[in-house]
């Protein structure tokens, strides 16, 4: 597991200055030693199966100590008589791709934390007029006792969520041609078969 050949991208992700100074070094001479052992034993391995592998993430840290991801593919390389001499990989800096993989993932749980706990209701349909998704809000204000259940019981929003089916005809033409609506009142079902009257705002997304 001693270099042999690297290029200048490798030897920078290694905190090297040169490709020549990873020359007869292992990554135990730039990585703290239990990452070098992970390292060895999952080459060693690869060796002994003579299976490659391909685009693996690996997490790293540099000598500065800053850490950094790596996507590695690492396969076995024989001599022209089928003897093993090593291996031979290239990897990919994907740090900034997932500094923005964690950056979504944060986005992601601040929009599922306001559509949670809002105290209005949320919801997202199909232009077919299925519910995707309800905040637990809706839910509760027609009276089912989770997003889940309202979406499985309302299958068709135009002659199942509004008491006047014309109220619905009209709400989904509105939408299909202008593609929103503010303030737009109609008399809808509950789950207990009551009805109350609700107010709302709603945008079409499109592709």
């Amino acid at each position: 597991c001693r270099f042999v050949l690297v290029n200048a991208h490798v030897a920078r992700m290694m905190g090297a200055e040169t490709p020549a100074e990873l020359l007869g070094k292992t990554d135990f001479d730039f990585y703290p030693a239990e990452m070098a052992t992970g390292f060895y034993e999952d080459e060693q391995n690869l060796m002994r199966s003579g299976q490659p592998r391909f685009n693996q993430e690996e997490r790293n840290v540099d000598k500065a100590g800053n850490v950094y991801h790596v996507l590695s593919t690492k396969v076995p390389l024989y001599d022209p008589n089928g003897k093993l001499i090593g291996l031979a990989g290239v990897g990919r800096d994907i740090t900034a791709r997932k500094s923005m993989e964690c950056a979504l993932r944060e986005a992601e749980q601040n929009y599922r934390g306001i559509f949670d706990k809002a105290i209005v209701g949320i919801f997202q349909c199909t232009p077919e007029g299925r519910f995707l998704s309800v905040n637990p809000s809706m839910a509760f204000t027609f009276g089912y006792g989770s997003a889940e259940e309202l979406i499985a019981n309302i299958t068709d929003i135009s002659t199942q969520f509004f008491a006047n089916q014309k109220r619905g005809v009209d709400f989904m033409l509105i939408m299909d041609r202008i593609g929103g609506v503010r303030n737009f009142e109609c008399e809808v079902f509950r789950k207990d078969g009551s009805r109350i009257w609700l107010t709302m705002n709603i945008r079409a997304i499109r592709q």
